[in-house]
């Protein structure tokens, strides 16, 4: 089967797909034709308490955008990566990764489409030359934007949910910063 055929085929089953899951529900305003952009910013630091004073770490930023394409139809793009690492030297500070370049390369090379049922990601669309490796970094970046509370303005009490997170179960824990 050509390619196009094919492109065009999967964009027809997702739009049905969307369609037939399509939720009245826009608590959160996304607009069809609007990029939003993010900052996105993950450090993480390994180290054993009382054995040694060494630790290691990596911190990884980017802008993220999201491209509302329709109303369940969402496209993510990452952009400006840049990975540091711990000085080996100087555990508290952090230099730029010599594999930042190709990181950030992999990571910005592919856009990612999914469809976004009112605050739930229902499925990934990557591109067939996704890395698994940069698939699951995107899939962290989209777990941060899932959140299903019913009601963003409303005065809320913190509950617990459980949000599917593409491959697991999570429990999650919603604070509303509209709670007095």
């Amino acid at each position: 089967m050509p390619y196009i055929l094919k492109e065009y085929l999967k964009n027809v089953i997702r739009n049905l797909q969307n369609y037939m899951n399509f939720s009245d529900s826009n608590k959160f305003g996304y607009q069809p034709g609007t990029t939003y952009e993010y900052d996105y910013d993950v450090d993480t630091t390994t180290l054993i308490q009382g054995a040694s004073e060494g630790m290691s770490g990596l911190k990884m930023t980017a802008k993220v955008q999201v491209e509302v394409l329709s109303k369940c139809d969402l496209v993510l793009k990452v952009k400006n990566v840049q990975l540091h690492e711990r000085n080996p030297e100087s555990p508290q500070n952090l230099i730029l990764s010599a594999m930042s370049g190709e990181f950030s390369q992999q990571l910005e090379e592919n856009s990612l489409r999914f469809s976004f049922q009112d605050g739930r990601i229902e499925s990934l669309c990557p591109s067939e030359s996704e890395k698994s490796w940069v698939l699951n970094i995107k899939r962290g970046i989209l777990s941060m934007i899932q959140n299903t509370m019913e009601d963003l303005q409303a005065d809320q009490k913190v509950r617990e949910v459980s949000e599917h997170d593409f491959s697991k179960i999570i429990s999650v824990l919603f604070y509303s910063p509209f709670k007095t």
